[in-house]
């Protein structure tokens, strides 16, 4: 946890009703009073997710898939030995032209861009960016942050989320299960900027905030382990049979 606020105390009013003050100290925003009714609502909305001890069991005893499709709704894309060489090779290098993913995927020029742009239609491809270096590109501070929210009504949720999304020194930002609400990744110039992140995401419903400063990276942002679903209808006859009993 970083003391990004230790030189300075900087007091905040809390929206709404309840007028709860907040201050900066320690690289955590915490409120100086709870009202009762902010506690009872963070309660009440952490039981969704607190299981008793019988709900535990019950989910303990499901099979793997049918929990999956409890959790997870969205339907995953069918995808083939193709259409995983491909992925893998735009996972590893964007840059690549449709020349060089033909090659590496054995399909023609042509072949191979109508499977890219199936593959964004069907939503795999969610978009193809750079990925930059922030301490390269001039923001040495990368920290994570978790935010708690005072209130969890849909309009507190709203303004809070309009805030994250409209500070551009976030650069991801997650609505989680658990003891905290959100979790964010954020970059700064200097403390002073992180400090006025924090200091507007206060302002805005979070009721409590608590950074974590990034020391170093263990593993890189890398390629999801795909693995194929489908037999691909431009293989060979012997190479689809061969993977389809495989």
């Amino acid at each position: 946890m970083m003391a990004a606020a230790r030189p300075k105390r900087t007091n905040v009013s809390q929206p709404g009703g309840s007028h709860a003050r907040a201050s900066l100290d320690s690289g955590t925003v915490v409120p100086h009073s709870s009202p009762a009714a902010v506690r009872a609502a963070t309660a009440r909305r952490r039981s969704v997710f607190r299981m008793s001890p019988c709900h535990q069991r019950h989910v303990q005893n499901l099979p793997v898939a049918p929990f999956d499709e409890m959790m997870y709704r969205k339907m995953a894309a069918e995808l083939d030995e193709v259409d995983v060489r491909l992925l893998t090779a735009l996972q590893e290098d964007a840059d690549r032209t449709n020349v060089e993913l033909a090659r590496l995927v054995g399909l023609s020029p042509a072949a191979t861009l109508h499977r890219v742009r199936r593959l964004k239609e069907s939503g795999v491809i969610r978009i193809i960016s750079a990925q930059l270096d922030p301490a390269v590109a001039g923001f040495p501070l990368l920290l994570y942050v978790t935010a708690t929210l005072g209130r969890h009504d849909p309009r507190s949720t709203r303004v809070f989320e309009e805030q994250v999304r409209a500070l551009p020194q976030i650069i991801a930002a997650d609505n989680v299960a658990g003891e905290m609400d959100y979790l964010m990744t954020v970059v700064a110039r200097d403390v002073a900027e992180l400090q006025g992140v924090l200091v507007s995401l206060s302002t805005r419903g979070g009721q409590r905030l608590v950074t974590y400063l990034r020391l170093a990276e263990v593993k890189p942002p890398s390629r999801l382990p795909l693995g194929a679903t489908t037999v691909s209808p431009d293989l060979p006859p012997r190479r689809r049979r061969r993977a389809a009993a495989g």
